[in-house]
């Protein structure tokens, strides 16, 4: 897992960024605030494994296919029985 530096406009990802404190969400035009958050995750080492590990519990919970695959097969056995 590494930091996040993220611009990205979906509000799902960004919520998700902030709840594991896995990176830094800024404005999609603001080159600067992007500068900015590169900075600090660099100059910060502690910052920067701990987004990292939370990086990484983020990917193997939300992203990793054998994982939600069985989740969203379970949601639509659950749907179909009501």
């Amino acid at each position: 897992g590494l930091p996040v530096v993220s611009t990205q406009e979906s509000n799902e990802y960004r919520d998700l960024i902030v709840s594991y404190n896995c990176g830094i969400t800024c404005g999609v035009d603001d080159y600067r605030e992007v500068a900015h958050a590169l900075e600090k995750i660099l100059s910060d080492r502690e910052l920067r494994i701990k987004m990292s590990r939370n990086s990484r519990v983020l990917a193997e919970e939300r992203f990793d296919r054998a994982v939600t695959y069985q989740k969203l097969v379970v949601s639509i056995e659950e749907a179909i029985r009501k």
